[in-house]
C-alpha cells in the first residue's frame, strides 16, 4: 500500500473567509456534510462555494424525500461509480439514525443492487403518489 496521493489544491483559511462562508464552514463541520475539506476548496471561488452550498441545502438538507432515502441514494451512486470521495462523505443525522456503511469488495454489488431496487420502488411509489409519471 502506498502513500496517499499529494493534495493538489489547497483549502482556502478559513480566517480569509468572510463571516457567512465561516458560518457555513461550521455547519458543514456540525453536521457533517458536506465535508468541510470539500467546502474549503471551493471557498477559493466564492460563487462555486456559494453554487454547491445552496444547492447543497436546496437538495439534500431540505427537499421532499426523507434523509434515509437521500442517504442510500448518495450510497449507491458513490459505489455504483466508483466514488470514494462521495462514498466517503458521512452525514451526523443518518450516522445518528443508526446508518452503517458495509464495506467489501466492489465485486459484492448484492447489497447494492437491493438498495437500488428499493430506492426505485421507493421513487416509483412516491411519483405515483404526487401524480409524476416517471420515463
Amino acid at each position: 500500500m502506498g502513500s496517499a496521493p499529494k493534495q493538489r489544491i489547497s483549502y482556502f483559511p478559513l480566517e480569509s473567509m468572510d463571516e457567512d462562508m465561516r458560518k457555513e464552514m461550521d455547519r458543514c463541520r456540525r453536521e457533517g456534510t458536506p465535508r468541510p475539506e470539500s467546502s474549503a476548496v471551493r471557498a477559493h471561488v466564492p460563487a462555486a462555494f456559494w453554487s454547491f452550498a445552496n444547492s447543497w441545502r436546496d437538495l439534500f438538507r431540505n427537499g421532499v424525500c426523507e434523509h434515509a432515502i437521500k442517504e442510500l441514494c448518495r450510497l449507491y451512486v458513490s459505489r455504483s461509480v466508483q466514488c470514494d470521495y462521495c462514498g466517503n462523505q458521512r452525514s451526523v443525522k443518518a450516522a445518528s439514525a443508526g446508518m452503517i456503511v458495509i464495506t467489501g469488495p466492489r465485486k459484492n454489488s448484492g447489497l447494492f443492487a437491493a438498495v437500488g431496487r428499493m430506492i426505485s420502488l421507493k421513487i416509483s411509489f412516491t411519483a405515483s403518489a404526487i401524480g409524476v409519471s416517471r420515463p
